[in-house]
């Protein structure tokens, strides 16, 4: 899957290894919100200024029945009709919302939703073979690989946070890089919760790795030198990044068809250092043609593996 911004990135290529993550993991100590807003310890952060990290509000959730109502208001103004349609070209509704401070900008919330033609239990069975955390984002200079028992003994939870203490949780490390100016790296953490029709995974950057050499969050940005060759700055403190993805089988709300459909709908919220794109609207700009980009290729994978 050929994607070029983490922000859509990580959420739609999470969704490819949900089935490999661990199954039937309950809610603990260490989602520490609402069922709906569930989020792993790891999600404790500033987005920058003192700003507190906060999902866009949701829609979707594993407790509660999907509604009509529900369809239609994640549509937004393309439809449940549009957003529902059986092509791989079907829309995607994207809402970019930025995060505010005192001193500007500094990082944006994401709410994506769009259909995949697939069961619940054949998409879990596509991915459950696959190694959690560890395959398809070794493209354009994205890789992820699972932590080693030595690494994960490297964390450093601080007294205002214990850590995750949910044996589910799934810790890996994250290498990529943002539009061919940025690389970014940290260790994410990320927890799945199975129900009978649906399925959620939170995920966030562990800052427990903040002191760990090698996988505390950070970023280098690229740049040149005086011979005009590319050279990678000195890594920088990253913020970080977090969020909650929900799938769910709407199969029986869609009429005149007996074939299966998943509603997904992912909300992130990011931090955005101003020393990545000169504080301009570069990212914001793209993550909605990205994001429709990497759902068309998770629709081509699911179809072309279904055959």
């Amino acid at each position: 899957m050929m994607m070029h911004c983490w922000a859509v990135f990580l959420p739609v290529w999470i969704l490819l290894v949900v089935g490999s993550l661990p199954r039937g993991v309950a809610a603990s100590e260490a989602i520490n919100a609402t069922a709906q807003e569930e989020k792993p310890a790891g999600f404790s952060w500033d987005v920058g200024s003192g700003t507190p990290a906060e999902l866009p509000p949701g829609q979707l959730s594993l407790e509660d029945p999907v509604v009509p109502e529900t369809l239609e208001t994640l549509a937004g103004r393309i439809g449940w009709a549009r957003l529902a349609d059986r092509s791989q070209m079907a829309p995607v509704r994207v809402v970019v919302t930025p995060v505010e401070s005192a001193e500007g900008r500094v990082g944006h919330q994401v709410q994506i939703a769009f259909t995949l033609q697939a069961s619940l239990a054949s998409f879990q069975e596509k991915a459950g073979g696959e190694q959690a955390l560890g395959v398809h984002a070794d493209t354009a200079g994205n890789s992820v690989r699972l932590l080693t028992e030595d690494e994960k003994e490297q964390a450093d939870p601080g007294p205002q946070d214990p850590g995750p203490q949910d044996p589910g949780a799934t810790l890996g490390f994250l290498s990529m890089t943002l539009l061919n100016r940025v690389d970014l790296q940290g260790v994410v953490q990320a927890v799945r919760h199975d129900a009978a029709d649906g399925v959620r995974l939170t995920w966030a950057f562990d800052h427990r790795f903040g002191n760990a050499t090698g996988l505390q969050p950070c970023f280098r940005r690229w740049g040149s030198n005086p011979l005009g060759e590319r050279v990678l700055g000195d890594p920088q403190p990253y913020a970080g990044a977090g969020g909650v993805i929900i799938a769910r089988d709407v199969s029986e709300l869609v009429e005149a068809t007996d074939r299966p459909l998943l509603l997904v709908e992912s909300r992130m919220v990011f931090a955005e250092p101003k020393d990545w794109f000169g504080g301009g609207n570069l990212l914001r700009a793209k993550i909605p043609l990205l994001a429709q980009e990497g759902v068309r290729n998770l629709r081509r994978r699911l179809a072309a593996e279904g055959k």
